[in-house]
C-alpha cells in the first residue's frame, strides 16, 4: 500500500567546515488527500545522527520539553503536529544540527542525519542524509563565533575544540556572564587576527603540534582530521 504522504530530509552543506552552521531540513508533501498526518511538531518527533566510531546513534527530541515537579523530572510533550493535508499540500522545518549535537557537529568526519515518528502508523523512518564536515584554519572565525553562541553546550563545545586546535583557551569561560566572555572572545579574534592564522598549520593531526614538521598543505586548506597549529616548540 502506497502511502498517502512522502517524508524526506535534506541536509545543506554536503560538505562543511567545522563550525559553520549546518541545516537539516524535513519535509513531507500529501500526494493524495490524508487526515491525521504526524507532522514534524508532532512530539514523536526523533532526530538521530550517527558518524563512523560512535558507539550507538545519538538522538534528539526537538519538540518535548522537560519540567521539575515534586521532585520529579517529567518530560511534557507538545501540542500539535496532527494535521488534515490536501493532496498537494506541504510541510517543512529546518533544524540546525550544531544546536542539537554541538559535541559531534563540532568536529570532523562523515555524519548520517535521519529522523523518525516514533508513533507513526505505519512506523515511519527516512533513509539518512549526509555532510562531511572538515577542517582547515579558515574553521577558527567560524568557530570563535560560536563563542558567542546563546547556548553555553554550544559555547563549550566550541572553546573545547579551539583549545585543541590552537594551544590557547585565554580564559573563555563558557558559562561565565556575557560580559566576561565578551573580553575573552575579544582577545582570541585579537590574536587570531594579529599572530595566530599566520602561523604553520597541521592537516593530518588530531590538533596542535609543537616541535613538528606540519608537511605540505593540501590545495584546498581542508582536511579529514581536525588539524591544528603547528608550533615549532613547546612553549
Amino acid at each position: 500500500m502506497t502511502m498517502p504522504v512522502a517524508y524526506s530530509i535534506e541536509v545543506v552543506p554536503p560538505r562543511a567546515l567545522v563550525g559553520d552552521p549546518v541545516s537539516a531540513n524535513l519535509r513531507c508533501v500529501a500526494t493524495a488527500s490524508a487526515p491525521g498526518v504526524l507532522t514534524f511538531r508532532h512530539r514523536s518527533l526523533v532526530v538521530e545522527l550517527n558518524r563512523a566510531g560512535l558507539i550507538e546513534p545519538s538522538i534528539a527530541f526537538p519538540n518535548r520539553h522537560a519540567i521539575e515537579a515534586v521532585d520529579k523530572l517529567i518530560r511534557l510533550s507538545s501540542s500539535g503536529g496532527v494535521e488534515d493535508l490536501a493532496a498537494g499540500d506541504e510541510r517543512m522545518r529546518t533544524f540546525d544540527l550544531v544546536s542539537l549535537f554541538p559535541d559531534i557537529v563540532l568536529g570532523v568526519g562523515k555524519l548520517a542525519v535521519t529522523y523518525c515518528l516514533e508513533e507513526a502508523e505505519p512506523p515511519l523512518r527516512v533513509n539518512p542524509a549526509f555532510v562531511e564536515v572538515c577542517s582547515g584554519p579558515e574553521a577558527i572565525p567560524h568557530l570563535l563565533e560560536r563563542l558567542g553562541d546563546t547556548s553555553p553546550t554550544v559555547r563549550a563545545c566550541a572553546i573545547a575544540v579551539l583549545g585543541q586546535m590552537t594551544a590557547q583557551d585565554f580564559g573563555f569561560d563558557p558559562d561565565a556572564p556575557a560580559r566576561d566572555r565578551e573580553r575573552s572572545l575579544q582577545r582570541w579574534r585579537d590574536w587570531w587576527g594579529r599572530a595566530g592564522s599566520r602561523m604553520p598549520w597541521s592537516y593530518g593531526s588530531k590538533g596542535a603540534t609543537f616541535g613538528v614538521p606540519p608537511g605540505t598543505p593540501p590545495a584546498s586548506r581542508r582536511s579529514e582530521h581536525l588539524g591544528g597549529i603547528a608550533y615549532p616548540e613547546r612553549p
